[in-house]
């Protein structure tokens, strides 16, 4: 959150009394300009018209002195960043990028090409693979700390929009949306870092709807010091359903390991109710695929969480209670009936908002 300092009271009251005072006096000084009368009063008693004059004078001058500082500050502020917004008269290469003539730069340090941290382009441009229209950055000083040294900046991330669909690392990324890739100092691509998939995407045989988000992970890391191999994570559109595992699902999470295997996915929900083997599932179950510890006993088992409020009916049993989730394997059958976190499931109290009950 950035900080906020307001005037104080008494920084306001002060400016309005200056305020008046200023309307006091030049309103004074047209009546003395304008009625033959009012001069002829001046003359009569000047010892106390100028006291008075003075008086106005010495509290009326804060407020237009206030007004000029603040005038002299924005248009500090705006010749500061008019000079930080550059156009190149001619190809140039910045960033590993050539850019040609007509690009608009903007610059993170004055007068240093280098530093920029964004660039548009008067037509599309051959960038990161892909053929750019607009590039933005962030950037780093490679010499800080380093005392009169000129700094040298290098990016530390990279987000490109462009035309087209960009291919790497195994994806197919939609250049028309933006694409983030983590970069090294010599802004040579390590990995991308997020993109949203172009139609026709699979992963093995699953077809990947469009505006798929792909992101790294990188693999999660445990407390214990194991890491999974879920390098990339796909987030589903919410507004469509998916066949995964035989089941219809909205949105899920899934991941993926470098090689574009399916491990597994999580932050799913049934798009509709089923009947799995003995048990009827509402629609907005949670499905995820079993946690690390159970897992590795039983390859495939999926868990199953019945939305608040709501018990799974259990053929021949008593119903799953709320708080309770259903771990099965991938021919249905339960392997066990367990509270949610020891099953790994974390569930968040709902809140509701009634219109009708809006003050």
């Amino acid at each position: 959150m950035i900080p906020v300092v307001f005037p104080s009271a008494r920084f306001l009251l002060i400016l309005a009394i200056s305020f008046g005072a200023c309307v006091a006096l030049l309103a004074w000084l047209a009546l003395l300009a304008a009625s033959a009368a009012a001069r002829r009063r001046w003359r009569r008693r000047p010892k106390l018209g100028l006291s008075v004059f003075a008086g106005l004078g010495l509290v009326g001058w804060i407020y237009p002195w206030v007004q000029y500082n603040y005038w002299r500050i924005e248009h500090e502020s705006a010749q500061r960043q008019a000079a930080l917004h550059v156009t190149l008269d001619r190809l140039t290469r910045l960033g590993g990028v050539d850019m040609p003539a007509g690009t608009h730069l903007q610059l993170y340090q004055l007068g240093q090409p280098d530093s920029f941290v964004r660039a548009e382009f008067p037509q599309p441009t051959p960038a990161y693979g892909m053929q750019a229209l607009v590039l933005e950055r962030s950037v780093v000083d490679l010499d800080a700390g380093q005392g009169d040294a000129r700094p040298r900046y290098a990016p530390d991330t990279v987000k490109v929009r462009g035309v087209g669909t960009l291919e790497i690392q195994g994806w197919h990324c939609d250049a028309t949306a933006p694409v983030s890739f983590a970069v090294a100092a010599d802004a040579s691509i390590r990995h991308v870092d997020t993109c949203v998939l172009a139609a026709g995407q699979r992963l093995a045989e699953l077809g990947l709807p469009a505006g798929t988000t792909l992101r790294w992970n990188g693999g999660t890391v445990y407390a214990d010091g194991a890491r999974d191999d879920d390098d990339w994570r796909l987030e589903l559109p919410a507004d469509g359903v998916v066949e995964l595992a035989g089941l219809p699902l909205r949105h899920p999470v899934l991941a993926v390991d470098r090689q574009g295997r399916l491990l597994g996915f999580h932050d799913a929900v049934l798009a509709r109710a089923i009947e799995r083997g003995a048990l009827q599932y509402p629609a907005e179950t949670a499905v995820t695929s079993a946690p690390r510890g159970w897992r590795e006993k039983y390859p495939g088992a999926l868990v199953f969480t019945a939305p608040g409020g709501r018990n799974i009916p259990y053929q021949g049993h008593g119903d799953v209670a709320e708080g309770y989730s259903v771990l099965q394997g991938p021919a249905a059958d339960v392997l066990a009936v367990l509270p949610n976190e020891q099953l790994g499931v974390a569930t968040y109290p709902k809140i509701v908002v009634e219109p009708d009950r809006l003050p």
